[in-house]
């Protein structure tokens, strides 16, 4: 349990909470029912209204407002007292606090590649492209000077993230190309199980592997470089 982080049991829900600021943060656990009213009940309390949405795996930022907001996947309130609620299982829950308020983001990878923690931190702080746009910058040189390389790392671990899952799952290349063995994956497939040529199907595999090991070793790297720089 880190320094700072409250545990307490309520109404049968394990609840962490600690506070920054003006923020509270409030981490529940499944309750004996596993209903949403009752989390949602262990986050707030009877006091303070909750807003949550419908999550997508998407990159939609929802303005908030006490109960359901719709679909999407970030949450973002200036309103005093409002709690943002955000469900995850192997996602990760993503606060941001900023000048224009918080938000609260349901980073799944699928939604990190679509731009949905880009578009929040966005949302939280708009003053260097508030300062562009006045000094006449145009919108495209905004977004390749300012927005883009705040989001770049984000972008291409996503991307590597995509593209490993892309090459474990043969169901995705198939979806993309169905009519022709064209794709790594789908003619390893192909060649075992039409012409059992395994040492061609051996060799493929072996491709395949070299370039899941270079995705895995550029997100390590990235990973490492983010660790050292916020310690």
């Amino acid at each position: 349990m880190g320094p700072g982080l409250a545990f307490e049991e309520r109404d049968g829900f394990p609840v962490w909470r600690a506070t920054r600021a003006a923020v509270a943060v409030r981490f529940a656990g499944r309750g004996p029912r596993l209903e949403r009213g009752e989390t949602l009940r262990a986050i707030g309390g009877p006091d303070i209204p909750v807003a949550w949405a419908k999550q997508v795996h998407g990159a939609a930022l929802l303005a908030a407002r006490p109960g359901s907001c719709g679909e999407g996947d970030a949450l973002c309130t200036a309103e005093p007292g409002l709690a943002l609620a955000i469900a995850t299982a192997d996602c990760v829950p993503v606060l941001l606090s900023g000048p224009a308020g918080i938000a609260a983001v349901h980073a799944g990878w699928r939604g990190l590649v679509a731009g949905v923690l880009a578009g929040a931190m966005a949302a939280l702080a708009r003053e260097h492209i508030e300062a562009a746009r006045n000094l006449g910058a145009p919108r495209w040189r905004v977004l390749l000077d300012i927005v883009l390389p705040q989001v770049r790392g984000t972008l291409l671990v996503g991307l590597v993230l995509s593209f490993v899952t892309m090459l474990s799952v043969l169901s995705v290349p198939l979806m993309i190309n169905p009519n022709s063995p064209t794709m790594i994956t789908v003619d390893v497939a192909y060649r075992i199980n039409t012409f059992a040529d395994y040492a061609v199907a051996n060799a493929l595999c072996l491709l395949t592997l070299l370039f899941a090991a270079f995705g895995a070793a550029f997100y390590l790297r990235h990973a490492v470089r983010r660790a050292e720089a916020t310690s």
